[in-house]
């Protein structure tokens, strides 16, 4: 049994991190591009706040990718078991689900969180549910990938799609 966090907006100091590292990198691209030789007044200023920025988005990519810093905010949990799932807090049998599709974001580096998650579940009444959810460690995504396996043993009829981006 695996037990998941699901997600569906991410945090403002994310958004902000994420911007500043797509300016920064945009603007030195444009500079190396156009080759900006002039002399200007405000130099100091622009090469201090370019710095800045750079030392900003290396860190926000460094301690957001490392885990460090929690990047989405926490609405529920999955749990994934042998015999059943819960999710938003209503527990299915696998007796009461015709599909559940997953697409999972393929785990290359041990320290990176998985965010990109999808799980869709439509059960025999005819209720849909869609959510993200969030794989936060190496040794989750083994009980996780154990569960599938368990899954895939015990004839549990499911999708799942293993993507890089």
């Amino acid at each position: 049994m695996v037990t998941l966090d699901l997600f569906t907006k991410k945090t403002r100091l994310y958004y902000i991190g994420l911007i500043t590292t797509i300016i920064t990198f945009s603007f030195i691209a444009f500079a190396s591009i156009v080759n900006l030789q002039g002399k200007s007044p405000l130099d100091p200023l622009y090469d201090t706040l370019l710095i800045l920025c750079s030392l900003t988005s290396v860190a926000f990519v460094l301690i957001a990718g490392g885990g460090f810093l929690r990047t989405y905010i926490k609405d529920g949990e999955l749990v994934l078991a042998d015999d059943y799932l819960v999710i938003d807090g209503v527990k299915m049998p696998f007796d009461e689900i015709n599909t559940i599709n997953l697409k999972v974001r393929l785990r290359t580096v041990k320290s990176f969180i998985l965010l990109r998650n999808r799980i869709e579940i439509i059960n025999k009444n005819g209720g849909k549910y869609e959510r993200r959810f969030v794989i936060k460690s190496w040794d989750q995504n083994e009980e996780f990938e154990n569960v599938i396996n368990q899954w895939r043993s015990g004839e549990v009829a499911f999708n799942i799609s293993y993507r890089n981006l």
